[in-house]
């Protein structure tokens, strides 16, 4: 399943689906792994067999397709869009034969911004089809299928290619006390601030003038405030209590906005904010100050909060924090930072997960980050965060693993990784055994003790370690183990293959785990992009298409 998008029907196993009436509906022997329906129009002609609503937006492009063959009759078969801008339905008859053939076709959405109906249409009565995969996505080209809902697209996890899906479950977080946590760029990306001291944004000159007219905003994200009193700042000119220190930010507990300056013996100090519960969490919203004159202004979304008048000169500090709070960061998000013409910071100009990067105005912002599992971090990529410490998810397969198989991980490292920490293993839960010291489980990915060794752990011993390749400086990593019974193959980025040829015969596991060990242990500080784990020997063409499409969308090596 490459480049597979975001399928906008709920349920490809039909569960769902809606049969006219007059029609019968029976399994198919299912294709390529995925279910399927056979569909008769059995007392009636112009049958159908549909999804419920999809939602679409009016002038937005989708794609629909199916597999599709026919099982009985000759008449004629329509692929069904109702209520698409386009009308109702699309003759595919010629396409179809009692063969396979995957059926595709483009059509506008609904043009009240409305539902559509996505499914066949059989003309004639007696007639049948059988059909599997369907999937709608927008754009107006059928990509790979996929089987992910809307809301489970956020990491391509999946279990073979070219859809020869297991069936088995689905991963799920252990009920530790810190979960793993998906982070999806806002937009085209955004500055990550977590809620732990040291983790903010710094920009090498002051971004607000002293004395001149100015007009800053600064849009943003608060996941959640803290419950204590304190405060978090957007954007702090700071160097002690001195006239001129400036702080633009929260008072956590009451959620409101405030644009703070200190007074000098001349002019008072500025201090305007919003109501309290201004600022609703999880919501983006935009923060304005301008100054004109003497007079300063605070904005909340377009709206006029308060006013103040103040002659006071800001003070000019070498660098200007970003996200700085009082014993604890922002958390929360930062999309852009500009005032006028004299600083333009926008994150998503920057690299995913970079140390530092030039604005388009030319001054040199830096990520500082503290020792922390769950650092501040330029988010341009989907991730799953795990902290090495007490988070790990897990699940099942639909069937014991005996045969070993091709995994690909793309990963990078955070501080505070525990020894061995794994990346991804299986182990057998006939009792629930461990993944290392006995033939049955096997450790595909992990650290070497506290080393900064990728490489895999099987039968009470370590194998094939990749040096430098478990380090929080080099940025993202792509392992990849070929692991079957005589030949096992392990590389990173492409390059330094390991070979063994390890007897896997006693091979047998039911379970997964990613980012920690079956009994907890063994957590893995990592940023999770990407984990395949194909359950037959790729051919190599197949396994460098994959390897491609890893690298191509992470940018790896």
């Amino acid at each position: 399943m490459l480049a597979a998008a975001t399928n906008l029907v709920t349920k490809t196993d039909f569960s769902n689906w809606i049969a006219a009436s007059s029609t019968t509906l029976t399994d198919g022997s299912g294709y390529l792994g995925e279910p399927s329906k056979i569909f008769e129009a059995s007392g009636g002609t112009h049958r159908t067999f549909r999804t419920p609503p999809i939602e679409t937006t009016a002038g937005t492009t989708y794609t629909g397709s199916f597999w599709i063959r026919r099982v009985s009759g000759t008449g004629t078969i329509q692929l069904y869009h109702q209520y698409s801008a386009q009308g109702n339905l699309t003759n595919i008859t010629s396409e179809i034969s009692e063969e396979w053939t995957r059926v595709e076709r483009t059509f506008t959405g609904n043009a009240s911004n409305g539902d559509i109906w996505f499914g066949i249409w059989v003309n004639t009565q007696g007639d049948s089809v059988e059909i599997a995969m369907p999937q709608v996505e927008e754009g107006s080209v059928a990509t790979s299928f996929s089987s992910l809902p809307p809301t489970a697209s956020n990491l391509g996890l999946v279990a073979t290619l070219d859809n020869r899906v297991s069936g088995g479950a689905n991963a799920t977080q252990t009920t530790a006390t810190k979960q793993p946590r998906a982070h999806v760029p806002v937009g085209d990306g955004h500055l990550y601030i977590p809620a732990v001291s040291s983790n903010f944004a710094s920009v090498n000159a002051p971004v607000i003038p002293a004395t001149a007219d100015f007009d800053i905003s600064i849009d943003f994200i608060i996941n959640q405030f803290a419950s204590g009193t304190g405060y978090s700042h957007l954007l702090s000119q700071y160097q002690g209590s001195v006239s001129g220190r400036l702080h633009f930010g929260f008072y956590d507990h009451q959620k409101l906005l405030y644009f703070f300056c200190g007074g000098d013996g001349t002019n008072p100090s500025i201090d305007i904010r919003t109501s309290v519960d201004a600022i609703t969490e999880g919501q983006e919203h935009t923060a304005r100050v301008t100054r004109v004159g003497n007079t300063v202004a605070l904005y909340l979304d377009g709206s006029l909060q308060q006013t103040a008048t103040s002659g006071v000169a800001i003070l000019q500090t070498s660098t200007t924090q970003i996200g700085w709070g009082n014993g604890r960061g922002l958390n929360g998000a930062i999309l852009s930072v500009s005032e006028g013409s004299n600083t333009n910071i926008d994150f998503s100009d920057a690299d995913h997960k970079a140390s530092s990067f030039t604005c388009s105005t030319g001054q040199t912002v830096t990520i500082n980050k503290s020792n922390t599992e769950d650092p501040a971090t330029l988010v341009r990529r989907p991730f799953l965060r795990f902290d090495g410490s007490d988070n790990f998810m897990s699940g099942l397969f639909n069937q014991s693993l005996t045969s070993g198989g091709y995994m690909f991980v793309a990963f990078s490292v955070n501080y505070g990784s525990e020894t061995y920490a794994r990346v991804f293993a299986v182990n057998s839960t006939d009792p629930d055994e461990t993944d290392y010291n006995n033939p049955r489980g096997l450790a595909f990915s992990l650290r070497q003790t506290t080393a900064d060794k990728v490489g895999w752990y099987y039968n009470n011993a370590f194998q094939d370690g990749h040096d430098g390749t478990y380090d929080e400086d080099i940025g993202a990593v792509l392992h990849e183990l070929k692991a079957v019974d005589g030949e096992q193959v392990s590389k990173v980025n492409n390059a330094d293959a390991k070979t063994k040829s390890l007897d896997l015969s006693g091979l047998s596991s039911e379970k997964f785990t990613i980012g920690g060990r079956y009994d907890g242990n063994g957590n893995a500080a990592i940023d999770l992009e990407y984990l395949y784990l194909f359950d037959e020997t790729l051919t190599d063409g197949e396994a460098t298409k994959v390897r491609d499409y890893i690298n191509s969308a992470s940018s790896i090596f």
